[in-house]
């Protein structure tokens, strides 16, 4: 499974989501800061994001994790991301699941719920990434035998009909 990116800015709360997830058999990786997250984003193969909405300690009202939120959507559409704060609101939740996230987590946060939510998007994403992959494929192995054979407006579907293609 791909790993799991954790963006606080609070080293005691990496380390204790470090050891939650790696407990339940997610490999962590860990940002501070927004910059640091988008540079892991770019350059690792992630299943879900857990990110704070502030990272200076005089921030509370959640514009900076608004902001890495749109980034990270703007980079990956579909990458899950679970939004993390102690200043809840309902405001604050609608907004962020309207600009993409995936899960809205009080601090201090339930862990098997965490890990539960955590878990099951990485898995899902995993899963559309394999059934991308295949229906790639399948589309690549469709048009080759359509290259090679005249199939007369033939239609097929059936798995069975392009693999026993001895060519």
């Amino acid at each position: 499974m791909p790993k799991i990116l954790v963006i606080d800015d609070q080293p005691a709360v990496c380390v204790a989501l470090t050891a939650l997830f790696e407990l339940h058999g997610l490999e962590v990786r860990v940002a501070a800061t927004p910059d640091e997250a988008i540079a892991a984003i770019l350059g690792d193969e992630l299943g879900a994001v857990v990110q704070d909405m502030n990272f200076r300690q005089s921030a509370t009202s959640g514009e900076e994790g608004m902001e890495l939120l749109r980034r990270i959507k703007s980079i990956d559409p579909e990458l899950p991301v679970v939004a993390m704060t102690a200043f809840t609101s309902i405001a604050g939740a609608v907004e962020l699941i309207k600009a993409g996230a995936s899960d809205y987590v009080p601090k201090p946060w339930d862990d098997q719920k965490l890990v539960a939510v955590v878990s099951n998007l990485a898995r899902l994403r995993s899963l559309e990434q394999e059934n991308a992959r295949l229906v790639a494929q399948r589309g690549r192995a469709r048009h080759k035998l359509a290259e090679r054979h005249d199939l007369a407006g033939l239609v097929y579907a059936s798995d069975a009909m392009w693999q026993a293609d001895p060519g």
